[in-house]
């Protein structure tokens, strides 16, 4: 039972969320978040090789095919080092496979699959 779930998850999440980072003040001294996402680190859990795409409101802003396993980093778009707009959405072969949150107040951590 367990080799057909693991076997499903390759299929639906082929992607393993590794980090993140954010315009964040010193440990210590955090607030409310008002910054927003600057990085995503992920990795492409898919069994075959895939074109990966990511697009947020300035467009598709990185294209690049990746092996099973390869990790890769998607940065924000704006000079600040920010995402435009509040998602991003990630695309295997042209397929949608994930959106992102790219603001504060999202629901997205360390380690989590999309």
């Amino acid at each position: 039972m367990s080799y057909k779930v693991l076997l499903l998850s390759l299929f639906i999440a082929p992607f393993t969320g590794f980090s993140q980072s954010c315009d964040c003040p010193e440990a210590g001294t955090c607030g409310p978040c008002a910054g927003g996402l600057t990085s995503y680190i992920l990795k492409y859990n898919g069994i075959v090789p895939g074109l990966v795409q990511a697009v947020d409101n300035s467009g598709t802003f990185y294209t690049s095919v990746h092996l099973p396993g390869d990790e890769f980093i998607l940065n924000g778009t704006l000079p600040n080092g920010k995402f435009q707009g509040p998602d991003i959405t990630v695309k295997i072969d042209g397929v949608v496979n994930a959106l992102l949150n790219a603001n504060c107040g999202a629901t997205t951590y360390l380690g989590d699959i999309a």
